[in-house]
């Protein structure tokens, strides 16, 4: 049997992302899923494993023959290293392998110390990249933030220039070069300028 397992609280793996690494495993077998609190799943490196109740539904003893647990990446199944042991002692508990989709990394049923050692350092792994991919998204969306903040400002700059002709007669192009934007920004921000010696109206 296959069983699959998402939660929120993860770096830079959202549960959307989560579940589509898992693809049809999460629409045709059993899924569970943590949905944590905002104040808890904001700093990923401070989840507590008993917050994980689901977690631990999926992991509770069961008497079965075997069966497979799937997860995007080991960072969603636990939460530090010392965890991840306690994690693949419980699978073995119930006859359960794990495997992450992203490395296609298994830990079966009953691993030796030296799988459970390659688990650690595949968690290791996804944790480095995760945040190296994290701290990149979140850098690309401040620095969107910054240029589209800079832009309004000189938009503000730019638009009494933009709408009055008739006291400095500033080109189109002119009134790009002081205010710092193209003129294609200027036309999409604040339209056509109006003519010379009208208040409104196009060219």
């Amino acid at each position: 049997m296959a069983r699959c397992y998402v939660r929120n609280g993860v770096w830079a793996w959202s549960v959307e992302r989560q579940i589509k690494e898992l693809g049809e495993l999460w629409d045709a077998d059993a899924s569970f899923r943590d949905a944590l609190p905002a104040d808890r799943a904001r700093a990923a490196g401070r989840v507590r494993p008993e917050w994980l109740v689901e977690r631990a539904a999926l992991l509770r003893p069961s008497g079965r023959r075997s069966e497979t647990i799937y997860v995007a990446t080991l960072l969603v199944i636990a939460v530090t290293e010392s965890d991840l042991v306690k994690v693949i002692l419980a699978a073995a508990g119930r006859n359960a392998a794990i495997m992450a989709q992203d490395s296609r990394f298994t830990i079966p049923a009953h691993a030796t110390a030296e799988v459970v050692g390659a688990a650690i350092t595949d968690w290791q792994r996804a944790k480095m990249l995760a945040r190296t991919t994290g701290g990149r998204l979140i850098g690309v969306e401040v620095a969107a933030e910054r240029r589209r903040a800079d832009t309004a400002r000189k938009v503000k700059v730019a638009r009494p220039l933009w709408r009055d002709r008739r006291k400095r007669r500033l080109s189109t192009e002119q009134v790009a070069e002081e205010v710092g934007l193209s003129v294609k920004t200027l036309y999409q921000e604040l339209g056509r300028r109006p003519r010379i010696g009208k208040e409104s109206g196009d060219e």
